[in-house]
């Protein structure tokens, strides 16, 4: 399964960000464990520096960044998909870009804690609470 997370699941991963942080650290288990492919947009690399700097400080932040880049396919954001995700309906920018991103990379689903961000897009959305749910279920 390819899961495209959203920024918040990622800050809430690295950040160990309560009462988020089980679920988020369930999904990076399977990463670590090769059992899952995560991808994120660009984007939500510089956001997770933005964010950890104004937490724990620059080289925190760095360390804590430089530490991850492997964790994840990182998908470009170019101007194409700045400007397709100007033509999407919907009122965050910011997930717009994620979904363009996530249906260009082919992602089976987006893992969010902001599902109506992502309303009424053309690709699968859960929390990851009910991702790591349907990763438990058997097969059908």
């Amino acid at each position: 399964m390819r899961a495209f997370l959203d920024t918040n699941v990622v800050c809430d991963w690295l950040l160990k960000r309560e009462p988020w942080r089980a679920d988020a650290e369930s999904i990076a288990e399977r990463i670590a464990n090769g059992q899952l492919v995560c991808l994120v947009a660009a984007t939500t690399v510089t956001n997770l520096f933005y964010i950890a700097r104004k937490l724990v400080g620059r080289d925190a932040a760095a360390a804590l960044v430089g530490r991850r880049l492997t964790s994840f396919e990182i998908w470009s954001v170019d101007a194409q998909v700045l400007q397709a995700a100007l033509s999407v309906s919907g009122g965050d920018f910011e997930d717009n870009v994620q979904l363009i991103v996530a249906l260009e990379a082919a992602a089976d689903c987006v893992v969010t804690r902001d599902s109506k961000g992502f309303k009424g897009a053309a690709i699968k959305t859960l929390t990851p609470n009910q991702f790591l749910a349907e990763l438990r279920a058997p097969p059908p």
